[in-house]
């Protein structure tokens, strides 16, 4: 992240660029904010923001690395249900916090971006991903899979169906069918026993309820003060 050359950062600016995006997001939609409106709100000036973001793209990003989990993770004592835990995280990130257009407005920063890219990958994606290993390895350490030679694809594996869904919400809903379907996958893929009935068939069951509307014609938790993404507490289900 950009930094103020020659003197200490203002920590009150950050906080109320923070400020000011939930409270226009109270109001309208993300599409509708601007950096000239976001620091309008903040009581701040276009040099203050650009010393330390490059984009609002940028800014969101930071604002997801600081708000969200950075492992997802937890240690059940079962593959099947630290998969299932991954999953459900991924159902609150994806659905009850983060307004689908954010996550536009994240990708398309980070395409264009090496700074957005790097702050992404370094701070948010990697640490996500390195947990999501870690899993792996403590499955393999009890005996319930072989030894993952691609640990990378697993994770993959694991996401991409999500992002997937998210970025593109006709394809189907982010709900539970897709934690036990994507579950299943991924322990068939793992050669992990599977629950029988557990997946799939639950799956072609819940696709056939009423489509999710996207985007949301508020940002979620509009009625009880906005929240764009969940705290670390809140997206681990404490």
């Amino acid at each position: 992240m950009a930094t103020e050359r020659g003197r200490p950062r203002d920590a009150d600016i950050d906080a109320a660029l923070e400020s000011a995006l939930l409270t226009l997001l109270a109001e309208s939609s993300l599409s509708a904010v601007t950096v000239s409106k976001l620091i309008q709100a903040a009581g701040t000036s276009k040099p203050a923001f650009y010393r330390r973001y490059e984009s609002l793209g940028h800014f969101l990003t930071e604002l997801l690395v600081k708000w969200l989990s950075t492992d997802g993770t937890a240690d059940t004592g079962s593959l099947r249900s630290d998969i299932e835990f991954i999953q459900r995280d991924q159902v609150v990130m994806f659905t009850s916090a983060i307004p689908s257009e954010s996550i536009g407005v994240i990708l398309a920063s980070v395409r264009e971006s090496p700074v957005t890219a790097r702050t992404f990958y370094e701070k948010f994606l990697r640490p996500r991903r390195d947990a999501v290993i870690r899993v792996l390895e403590r499955a393999v350490a009890r005996g319930e899979i072989p030894p993952v030679a691609d640990p990378e694809w697993v994770v993959d594996l694991i996401s991409a169906p999500f992002l997937m869904r998210a970025v593109l919400p006709g394809v189907g809903a982010i709900d539970e069918s897709l934690v036990q379907l994507t579950t299943d996958n991924v322990l068939r893929e793992l050669k992990a026993e599977t629950r029988p009935g557990s997946g799939s068939a639950v799956a072609r069951e819940a696709r056939q309820d009423a489509p999710r509307t996207y985007p949301p014609s508020r940002p979620h938790g509009a009625d009880d003060g906005v929240v764009l993404f969940p705290s670390a507490n809140e997206a681990n289900g404490a």
